[in-house]
């Protein structure tokens, strides 16, 4: 950029202000690095253990979803554990006069649910009923917008590029001509991965098992 501005005071101010923003990311990359770690360590302690005895919890409290943190171990008996259900992947179970449901903070709930319903001899109900009517084309909708936006912005970018191309002169300024390019190839990879990133979930979905 400096070079672009040919070593004036605006080149400088501009240099200044791209390196503020990296540092503000870098900061704002710590910070979330720091919050992944914690949040990992939080659900490696998370357990959910099924035995003779009954069944120990040691589960998750999301606050905001950017935080977890643990809660107390809980206990319970056999004898004290009621209806046991599974229900779009949640394990729900009463236990006295409460209702606990184990969801996506907690290890593998229709895994949980299915080894408590041998333990209590109770049958889960089919897998076909777990999954809401509509979910699937609701699924491949978000799938299809993904992959139409990567492929709009990839369409932008050839267009960009050509145009960039057509009007250089022949003895152009390289480091402006390498910024617009370097923009091109950062919206670029954006829409190739959510080309991808849409193709990809499409498959996933039409090969799962309802």
């Amino acid at each position: 950029m400096d070079e672009a501005a040919d070593y004036s005071r605006w080149g400088h101010r501009i240099l200044a202000f791209a390196l503020s923003k990296y540092v503000w990311a870098g900061v704002g990359g710590a910070w979330a690095a720091l919050r992944v770690y914690k949040n990992g360590l939080a659900l490696s302690q998370a357990f959910v253990a099924v035995g003779p005895d009954g069944v120990r919890l040691r589960l998750l409290k999301d606050i905001k979803s950017i935080k977890y943190v643990l809660r107390p171990e809980q206990r319970f008996e056999w004898g004290d554990i009621g209806k046991i259900t599974c229900d779009r992947g949640s394990c729900l179970f009463w236990a006295g006069s409460s209702l606990y449901t184990l969801h996506e903070n907690s290890p593998s709930p229709p895994t949980v649910a299915q080894l408590m319903a041998e333990w209590k001899g109770v049958q889960l109900p089919a897998q076909e009923s777990l999954e809401p009517p509509g979910i699937r084309a609701m699924r491949l909708k978000k799938a299809a917008k993904l992959g139409g936006i990567g492929l709009a912005l990839m369409g932008t970018v050839a267009a960009g590029g050509w145009r960039v191309l057509s009007h250089a002169p022949a003895s152009y300024n390289w480091p402006f001509y390498k910024a617009e390019f370097l923009v091109l190839l950062v919206f670029g990879t954006l829409g190739f991965t959510l080309f991808l990133t849409g193709i990809t979930l499409a498959v996933i979905e039409s090969n799962r098992r309802l």
